[in-house]
């Protein structure tokens, strides 16, 4: 009985052994149709699962086959209440179809949290589209699944990772599919397997109990535009600031700047999306200033969404996805035709 044991554990090791040398060719091709090709990525459900994942991918690709554009912010970014495709990033690929668009906000994600993640990123990426949030906040489990500076950590008060646990996971890295466990998940399902299940359970028993039954797909739900449109305006003073109005639009808008100059250094185009009464936090003239300070890697347009377009005070609709995406669309258009 034990000998038996003993041959099926070391056949079962083996076959473990020879399994991992194909993980990373899997890895690849997993990750290669999910964040180069097909839909707009999105974090499923807003689960911060797959941060770390994509984040990984694009510092390890830092170059793809499109012009690749991240949109940061909060849950007016990522669509709260209705589909990925409907949301504003996937309405901008749609009227962008040479730009490979990553929707990277989450639900109550603060400035301090996208400004966290564009330095992870800056470099993997030409260009960022980010919604004013909260100023100052960063979520507290950003150091465990993206880096982040000594000093990033410290100015944002958050948790450094568990020493222990990263140095028993670096032990266990060894094993490739232990290593890529994340990523896999990631890659195939945009969140954990576990939360897949749970919120594709009664789709997955659906096809488990039918599985030659395959429902016609519903039938597309025809696009109805809408009255109202979105207003939308880039202010931009005749000059910059002299060094007095400069070092006050520093010190109100400290982290914005300090994001401006992650974009400046890099040289990566950024945009600042501010939402009349949601994500107000500069005035006109303020921002008319720093778009001149910032010229032409950083700066803040301002959109104005009519209610109807709109849905719990901040939300935007489906039609008002729509309308903010093509105003950021065309602007996106002029600039580039503008740097030719």
């Amino acid at each position: 009985m034990r000998t038996r044991f003993t041959r099926r554990l070391a056949f079962a090791v083996l076959w473990l052994a020879v399994f991992d040398q194909f993980v990373p060719r899997l890895l690849r091709r997993v990750e290669r149709e999910r964040y180069e090709a097909g839909r707009v990525f999105r974090f499923e459900n807003s689960d911060l699962f797959a941060l770390g994942p994509l984040v990984s991918y694009l510092r390890e690709h830092p170059q793809g086959k499109r012009r690749r554009v991240v949109f940061l912010g909060n849950s007016i970014i990522f669509g709260y209440g209705i589909a990925a495709a409907e949301a504003i990033p996937a309405q901008f690929q749609e009227q962008q179809p040479g730009t490979r668009v990553f929707n990277a906000a989450f639900n109550s994600a603060g400035l301090g949290s996208s400004y966290l993640i564009a330095k992870a990123i800056v470099e993997a990426v030409d260009g960022l589209v980010v919604l004013i949030g909260s100023p100052g906040t960063a979520h507290d489990m950003l150091p465990s699944l993206i880096p982040v500076e000594e000093s990033d950590r410290r100015a944002f008060a958050l948790r450094p990772p568990d020493p222990v646990e990263r140095r028993l996971q670096s032990y266990a890295d060894v094993w490739r599919l232990y290593a890529y466990r994340y990523r896999l998940q990631a890659a195939l399902f945009s969140t954990s397997t576990r939360q897949y299940i749970y919120l594709h359970k009664r789709d997955l028993l659906r096809r488990l109990l039918a599985p030659t039954f395959s429902p016609p797909p519903p039938p597309p739900v025809p696009w109805s535009p809408s009255a109202d449109s979105v207003a939308f305006r880039a202010p931009r003073s005749a000059s910059p600031p002299d060094a007095e109005g400069r070092q006050q639009l520093r010190q109100n808008h400290q982290l914005l700047c300090q994001f401006a100059d992650l974009a400046r250094s890099h040289r990566r185009p950024a945009v600042f999306v501010q939402v009349v009464d949601v994500s107000v936090e500069l005035s006109d003239s303020e921002a008319a200033d720093f778009n001149a300070m910032f010229a032409p890697f950083a700066e803040v347009v301002i959109l104005e969404v009519p209610p109807s377009l709109r849905f719990g005070v901040m939300h935007v609709t489906p039609q008002g996805a729509h309308a903010a995406a093509a105003a950021l669309s065309r602007h996106h258009s002029e600039r580039e035709i503008g740097r030719r």
